[in-house]
C-alpha cells in the first residue's frame, strides 16, 4: 500500500499477529512502517485511523515469521499500547450561565478493560468558593447526591435504549440507578452493594477515583457509550451544571447526545 501524505511522521510500528488464537498488537519505537498480518485485517478494518493518530506513516500487508518474534518483549509492549488506546482523557465544560465560573477546571480519565471500569476525576478550584461535602465516615448508599457537589457517570449499550447512572460524591457516598428509556422506569441498581471510591484533598481541590465490576450489568463483550457529568454547588448555594456536551436548551445529564465517551469490547 502507498504511503499516505496526510499520516504523520513515523514514530513506532505495531503488529497485529495471531498467537494462540489471539490476535496481539505490539507497539515498536524507531520503525518505520505499521505491519499487519494479512489474517487480522478483517477484525481490524477499523483500527487504521486509530493508528495514525499513533504517528504511523505506512502500511504493508506481509507474512510474519512467528518463530523469530521475541513474545516477552512484544507483550509488554502490546500491553502499553493497549493501555494507551484504552484510556480516555476528558473535560468537562458548564452550562451557559451568568456565574463566573471560567477558573474552575474539572478533567478526568475513563478506561475499561475484561469488564473492568477505571474512572477518575480532577476538580480544581483555582480559588473559586465551593460547598465540597465532607468525607464520611462511614460511606454508604445514598438517593439524592446530585443536590449537592457530585460527580456523575452515564452508561449504556450502543444502540440500546436502557442505561445505568452512576452518582459518586465527595464525601464517599454513592449510588447507581439504571433506566429502562430516557428518564424512564428509574431504579436503585440492585448488582451493586457498595462502591470504593478513592478520593483524595489535593491543593485547591479533590481528586476521586472509582474501579468497578460492570460484568454484571455491562458484560464485556458490549460496546459502551458514556456520559461524563458533574454538578457543583456554590458558596453561595447556587449550582452549576458540568457535562462533556450541552445539546440542549436546560442541562440534561440524562440525553444520549451528550454520551461523547465510546468505550469497545474488552477482553
Amino acid at each position: 500500500m502507498p504511503k499516505n501524505d496526510h499520516f504523520l511522521k513515523p514514530t513506532l510500528c505495531v503488529v497485529l499477529f495471531r498467537y494462540g488464537g489471539t490476535v496481539v498488537a505490539a507497539c515498536f519505537k524507531k520503525a518505520s512502517r505499521l505491519v499487519i498480518c494479512a489474517p487480522c485485517l478483517p477484525r481490524f478494518s477499523g483500527a487504521l485511523e486509530l493508528f495514525t493518530k499513533l504517528s504511523v506513516s505506512m502500511v504493508s500487508c506481509e507474512p510474519i515469521n512467528l518463530a523469530s518474534l521475541k513474545f516477552q518483549d512484544m507483550l509488554s509492549d502490546a500491553l502499553q499500547l493497549r493501555k494507551l488506546m484504552a484510556e480516555h482523557r476528558f473535560s468537562l465544560t458548564p452550562f451557559l450561565s451568568d456565574r463566573c465560573v471560567s477558573p474552575v477546571r474539572i478533567v478526568g480519565t475513563i478506561a475499561r478493560h475484561a469488564g473492568t471500569l477505571s474512572l477518575s476525576y480532577r476538580l480544581r478550584c483555582h480559588g473559586q468558593p465551593l460547598l465540597i461535602p465532607a468525607p464520611a465516615a462511614i460511606p454508604e448508599r445514598r438517593h439524592g447526591l446530585w443536590k449537592d457537589t457530585c460527580f456523575e457517570l452515564f452508561l449504556a449499550a450502543k444502540r440500546t435504549p436502557a442505561y445505568w447512572e452512576l452518582n459518586l460524591s465527595p464525601a464517599g457516598h454513592w449510588n447507581v440507578y439504571r433506566f429502562s428509556s430516557y428518564r424512564q422506569g428509574m431504579a436503585e441498581e440492585s448488582a451493586f452493594a457498595a462502591l470504593p471510591l478513592k478520593i483524595a484533598d489535593e491543593t485547591d481541590g479533590l481528586s476521586l477515583g472509582l474501579e468497578i465490576d460492570l460484568n454484571n450489568i455491562l458484560p464485556a463483550a458490549l460496546s459502551l457509550e458514556a456520559g461524563s457529568s458533574a454538578v457543583l454547588r456554590h458558596a453561595d448555594g447556587a449550582i452549576t451544571w458540568w457535562a462533556l456536551a450541552h445539546p440542549g436548551p436546560q442541562p440534561d445529564f440524562h440525553d444520549r447526545s451528550s454520551f461523547h465517551l465510546f468505550l469497545p469490547p474488552s477482553a
